[in-house]
């Protein structure tokens, strides 16, 4: 390898360092906007009154929904927030960094919530019930408690 061979090699590694140096700020940028989508008022106003109408609906406190308790009486609303949140446009991410959990548990309660429709008539009906009352916001407002955990 002669000296141009080597400057051409130096040459090609501080573009290629410069590029990824861009990428990086780039992907930094992109974190950086979707932090903010995330916590943007209207989305969390959807989580709020989901979790609000799940609660309210179960009987359940915050505490419980947030819980890492595996109690069918309890995985169900948590799941039912994810699906009723998930169907209104949330992101499996966007959920997973909100409820301090990994994309994929927040998939699976998502198919959970599916089969569990296919298989019970009136679990589907409970389900359309829920959503209409999220949509329509007419729940009691609960404080934006997602706020500070999404940050």
């Amino acid at each position: 390898m002669n000296d141009s061979d080597i400057k051409s090699e130096l040459n090609r590694l501080q573009k290629r360092r410069h590029d990824l140096n861009r990428l990086i700020a780039l992907r930094k940028e992109v974190a950086s906007l979707e932090l903010e989508r995330m916590t943007a008022q209207p989305q969390s106003d959807i989580i709020n009154s989901i979790v609000a109408t799940v609660c309210n609906h179960f009987h359940i406190g915050l505490d419980t929904i947030m819980s890492r308790s595996k109690r069918q009486g309890i995985c169900i609303p948590r799941w039912l927030v994810f699906y009723l949140a998930h169907q209104r446009g949330m992101s499996c991410t966007a959920l997973a960094r909100v409820f301090n959990r990994n994309h994929t548990g927040i998939l699976y309660a998502i198919g959970g919530i599916l089969d569990k429709m296919d298989v019970e008539p009136e679990f589907k009906l409970l389900v359309q019930q829920l959503e209409k009352q999220t949509t329509e916001h007419s729940v009691i407002p609960m404080p934006n408690v997602f706020a500070s955990a999404s940050k």
